[in-house]
C-alpha cells in the first residue's frame, strides 16, 4: 500500500513538474512577443543616434581643420602686416635722409 501510493505521489509531482514547466515556457514566450517590437524600436532610435553622432562628428572634425587653416592664415596675415610696417618704416627713413653736405659741380 506504501509502494503504490509513493508511486502516485511521485507520478503526481512529475505531473506538477511538467505543469510548471509547459506554463513558465508559455508564459516566457508570451512576454518576449511583447517586448521584441519595443525593443525592436529602441534599437532603431540607437542606430539612429549614433548616425547622427557620427554625421556631428565629422562635421566637428572638418570645422577643426577649417579654424586651424584660420589660424594659420590669420599667422600669416599678421606676419605680412608686421613685415609691411618694417618696410615702410625703412622707407620713411630713406626719405627723410638729408644730406649733410652740399656739393655744387
Amino acid at each position: 500500500m506504501g509502494t503504490v501510493l509513493a508511486s502516485l505521489s511521485l507520478a503526481v509531482a512529475l505531473i506538477s513538474v511538467w505543469f510548471t514547466s509547459e506554463a513558465l515556457r508559455r508564459a516566457e514566450s508570451h512576454g518576449d512577443a511583447v517586448v521584441k517590437p519595443h525593443l525592436r524600436n529602441v534599437n532603431a532610435r540607437i542606430q539612429e543616434s549614433r548616425s547622427l553622432i557620427d554625421e556631428i562628428d565629422s562635421r566637428l572634425r572638418r570645422i577643426e581643420q577649417q579654424v586651424e587653416v584660420l589660424k594659420i592664415d590669420h599667422r600669416a596675415a599678421n606676419a605680412l602686416d608686421d613685415q609691411t610696417k618694417d618696410l615702410r618704416k625703412s622707407l620713411d627713413q630713406a626719405r627723410d635722409f638729408v644730406p649733410t653736405r652740399v656739393m655744387s659741380a
